[in-house]
Formats: C-alpha cells, structure tokens, sequence
C-alpha cells in the first residue's frame, strides 16, 4: 500500500509521462514548501515508491533517474 505522499509522487509523474521532474519541483510540488538542497526525503520517498511497485528497484522500469536532472515515469519505454 502507497503513503498518501508515495502517491502524490506517482500521481505527478504519471500524469506528465517521460517528462523529467527535479527533486526541488518534486519538493515543491507535494509537500508545498522550499526545497532544501541538502534535503533527501524525495529520494527517500523515490526509494520506497520503486520498492512497491518495480520487479527489481534496483533497476527500474517504471520510475527512472535522469542523472544530473531528475525523476520520470517511463514505463512504457525500453
């Protein structure tokens, strides 16, 4: 079962498919505060967002990282 934040986050990047979202926007978006730069909790939430709903988290089909950028929802790439 997904948090009601989990959910937000699957809910943004599924609803604007393949577009990559920072982790600052992704800050601002859910939790509706500043981003703080050394601030980890959207990876955190990433983390365990791909451990619920990837067959291997450790190499992700559905929510993937730009490196350097972001997150997106890919799941319909290969």
């Amino acid at each position: 079962m997904l948090t009601a934040k989990e959910f937000a986050i699957l809910e943004l990047l599924l609803t604007h498919p393949a577009k990559v979202f920072s982790k600052s926007q992704i800050f601002s978006h859910i939790w509706k505060e500043d981003f703080h730069t050394d601030d980890n909790t959207v990876m955190v939430h990433i983390n365990r967002l791909r451990n619920k709903i990837e067959t291997d988290p450790s190499a992700p089909e559905y929510i993937q990282t730009v490196w350097g950028i972001g997150y997106r929802f890919a799941g319909d790439r290969k």
